[in-house]
């Protein structure tokens, strides 16, 4: 990630306090983020998609860019990478509950 961001990231927020303001920017700015929209969204249509399903969606995503902003959806606990020990070795990714809110969100605002 460009910066890292200094708040836990939630969309929860009943009350306007400088922690619900702090989550709020560092939810704008994460996504403000070339391509987090998409991702989110592409995933929000889906149960569960591998890479190469997400990466299908997204044609003209780099594959650097996708796993970068794979693992910074992941770390802010919107998006669950599950690996299975399997021969080849299979990974799925999907929306975690915060996730899915925040993919409601965006298709209120992208009127999807």
């Amino acid at each position: 990630m460009e910066q890292s961001l200094s708040c836990k990231l939630s969309i929860d927020c009943e009350v306007i306090d400088y922690q619900c303001l702090c989550s709020k920017n560092a939810l704008f700015e994460l996504l403000g983020l070339k391509w987090m929209p998409e991702i989110i969204t592409i995933l929000g249509h889906h149960t569960k998609l591998r890479y190469k399903e997400i990466n299908k969606h997204l044609a003209n995503i780099s594959p650097t860019v996708l796993v970068t902003r794979l693992k910074e959806l992941e770390e802010n606990n919107y998006v669950k990478r599950t690996k299975y020990q399997e021969s080849p070795p299979r990974v799925d990714y999907s929306l975690t509950v915060e996730g899915v809110k925040v993919w409601e969100k965006l298709q209120i605002l992208l009127n999807d």
